[in-house]
């Protein structure tokens, strides 16, 4: 479970780096 609180949240933080280099 931890894991995949863990990679939620990373795949997040990555959507956000992305949109922030995008826009």
């Amino acid at each position: 479970m931890e894991d995949k609180y863990w990679h939620m949240k990373l795949e997040t933080s990555l959507l956000s780096d992305n949109s922030r280099m995008k826009f």
